[in-house]
């Protein structure tokens, strides 16, 4: 019994290694494995006949509508690749989910393991190369040409998920495994978080984190004695609240006013540029969106290579599936959010913090085309059902 455990962890963990490989490690052969591992995974949820969960369904139908759309729209991502990428994702999510409904256990060591060693391959590249382990250049005419500064898991804005992942899987562990070698743990993931983002110099991803450290805080507690549930809708209204606050900021004739009230220049690194573009973009296709455009695509269109995306998650939405997918994703967070009420409140808390800690990221970058966010919501939806499980 001991062995065929130690079978499904192993497989698990290089299944998970070569699915989340970060791009900096990509190559013929991962892609090979990858490939491989696809066709066994398919045979598992065959053979066991998994049913998705709600959660996986919800994430199904933002890619299956998004494929839909863009295959209508003719965009230069659609084709063959498309459909088998979000067939991998919604198999790996299956099979995780399996995996962990057997044994949390193992599901959660083997996971963190992997995530693990990518951040800390991760931070030791920012503190051996603090200006970047090497630099992504865009040419803009035989004259000019910019860098930005890239590490092991990407740009200084792009990383976060993966630490949050971290994250909320050592308190996991901790839940299920109660001891001081495991406190410590999430302790030095904290850390590390933390430095990494400070040490990119990405104050977006420093708040986001602090954000889901004190959500660690929470779901670190043992009891909800001397506890406030933090309010669900009270944080979702703020958030937007100072979305819409941040959006107005680059309207010209408000920006003054919202200058005065956030101390400082809004522009947000050039952002507020796309986010003035965008609604005109939206606006020729409201409903139904543009579907999914690669990176030169979207910056040829904004008249600007360096443009890849809306650098705003609600935009992004909007412009790739319109008023449809922007409702579907609004649902999905409201419903993540509504159900932390259900739990003991030290879970609730840091479950609702961890939503937060991501939507910040939302604000300013766009990463739900990133599976790693994806994997990093599924936890916190399937976090609080398997806290008890210690053995499969």
């Amino acid at each position: 019994m001991n062995l065929k455990v130690s079978k499904r962890g192993i497989w698990l963990v290089i299944y998970a290694a070569v699915m989340l490989v970060p791009t900096y490690f990509e190559s013929s052969f991962t892609n090979l494995l990858d490939n491989a591992f696809f066709i066994w995974a398919m045979l598992i949820v065959l053979r066991n006949r998994i049913i998705p969960n709600r959660f996986i369904c919800a994430f199904s139908l933002y890619y299956i509508y998004l494929t839909v759309i863009t295959f209508i729209s003719g965009t230069d991502m659609a084709d063959i690749h498309l459909i088998i990428s979000v067939a991998k994702m919604v198999v790996f999510l299956c099979v995780l989910d399996f995996q962990i409904n057997y044994s949390a256990r193992i599901a959660i060591n083997g996971l963190l393991f992997v995530v693990g060693v990518y951040i800390i391959l991760d931070f030791i590249s920012i503190v051996l190369y603090p200006d970047g382990l090497y630099q992504s250049v865009t040419v803009w005419n035989e004259w000019t040409s910019t860098s930005a500064a890239q590490w092991i898991l990407g740009n200084k804005n792009n990383r976060c998920y993966w630490y949050f992942i971290a994250i909320i899987l050592s308190v996991w562990k901790l839940a299920l495994e109660k001891n001081r070698g495991n406190r410590v743990i999430i302790y030095a993931i904290c850390s590390i978080s933390l430095l990494a983002m400070i040490g990119t110099k990405s104050s977006t991803s420093t708040i986001a984190t602090i954000v889901a450290i004190i959500a660690a805080w929470y779901g670190m507690r043992n009891t909800s004695k001397n506890l406030a549930r933090i309010n669900a809708w009270g944080v979702m209204l703020a958030y937007c609240s100072v979305q819409i606050l941040i959006f107005m900021g680059s309207l010209p004739f408000i920006s003054s006013i919202v200058v005065k009230l956030f101390g400082k220049d809004l522009t947000f690194s050039g952002r507020t540029k796309i986010w003035i573009q965008m609604p005109v973009l939206i606006a020729q296709k409201p409903i139904w969106g543009w579907g999914q455009l690669s990176g030169s695509t979207v910056g040829s269109i904004l008249g600007n290579k360096f443009f890849t995306s809306a650098h705003n998650q609600w935009l992004n939405t909007l412009f790739q599936g319109g008023v449809i997918l922007f409702l579907l994703v609004a649902l999905i967070i409201i419903w993540l959010a509504n159900s932390t009420r259900k739990f003991e409140k030290n879970i609730g808390n840091m479950k609702l913090l961890m939503l937060l800690s991501i939507m910040i990221d939302m604000m300013f970058e766009s990463i739900l085309s990133v599976f790693a966010t994806w994997i990093f919501l599924y936890i916190i939806y399937k976090y609080p059902e398997t806290t008890k499980e210690n053995e499969g």
